[in-house]
């Protein structure tokens, strides 16, 4: 049971919401394994777009019978008040994606009727136990991945890296977005160990900045990992059609389709997370 998050000194839309969600997706397909995607935006709606379309809030029924709770980790916040979160519970707050095996935990809303400033507050109550929340969900699912929102403030962003098991920093294709990384892992050693690596989001093969030339200004060993731009995921991602999308694309044989070597870039990048927690957790025995 592990805790992996993708994450971006960068504020702006840099593909890691999509990234993640294609990796999920990828992995619940083709794994035996029960995964929380978990969102930590704000009034977001990538990942909820990917596969879900109500515009209302999703309600469960929890509790007392017949007593309807907000989902997501609104919703979570009043079993945290009263201590009373146990690992299972996290599933009936989460949206099931497919069944038994893939859920979703969706960001705070502010949707609520509260006034701006309690729900600035109530913002303020939820990062702050974004770790607790983790760390009760990874005693429940095989594999926690968390979309780690860039707007959060360093020390809880931090906080989150701390209790993960694997860190993927997700980047953009731009030279000025690879330079902030190599300053970045030149300030922070502990970016240079086995428990963070990095991804190139919207990856365009037909750029100078390839992953053979990338690989070598990164001074990277292995091969570098990479999403990349396909249009028929970008399109499902606002249809709430995404799982359709892969169940279909993982039928094609042909190797030369951009839509297979998409499919086969994002389980790269799926093999690699298992086979990096394996290998982390070997060390420490």
């Amino acid at each position: 049971m592990s805790i992996v998050t993708l994450w971006s000194c960068d504020k702006k839309t840099n593909g890691q919401s999509l990234s993640t969600v294609a990796i999920a997706t990828k992995m619940a397909i083709e794994r035996n394994l029960k995964i929380l995607l978990v969102s930590t935006s704000v009034n977001d709606s990538t990942i909820k777009n990917c596969f879900w379309t109500n515009n209302q809030k999703n309600k469960i029924v929890g509790g007392n019978a017949g007593l309807e709770v907000e989902t997501g980790i609104e919703g979570l916040m009043r079993l945290i008040y009263s201590n009373k979160l146990e690992p299972e519970i996290i599933s009936d707050y989460s949206q099931a994606i497919l069944k038994g095996r893939f859920e979703v935990l969706s960001g705070y809303s502010a949707l609520t009727d509260a006034t701006s400033v309690q729900k600035v507050e109530l913002y303020k109550e939820i990062y702050q136990n974004y770790c607790k929340i983790l760390q009760i969900a990874d005693k429940y699912y095989d594999i926690v991945l968390v979309d780690l929102d860039g707007r959060l403030n360093f020390e809880i962003k931090n906080q989150v890296l701390a209790v993960s098991d694997l860190n993927l920093y997700v980047t953009s294709q731009k030279i000025s977005d690879i330079e902030r990384y190599i300053d970045l892992k030149n300030k922070n050693k502990d970016l240079n160990t086995l428990k963070n690596s990095i991804v190139i989001a919207r990856y365009d093969s037909e750029s100078k900045y390839n992953k053979k030339n990338l690989s070598k200004y990164l001074n990277e060993k292995g091969e570098l990992l990479v999403i990349p731009y396909n249009t028929l995921f970008f399109e499902a991602a606002e249809e709430a059609n995404v799982m359709d999308l892969f169940l279909k694309l993982s039928n094609i044989k042909d190797t030369t389709d951009n839509n297979y070597i998409f499919m086969k870039e994002v389980q790269k990048v799926a093999e690699f997370i298992i086979n990096r927690l394996q290998e982390l957790q070997m060390r420490m025995r």
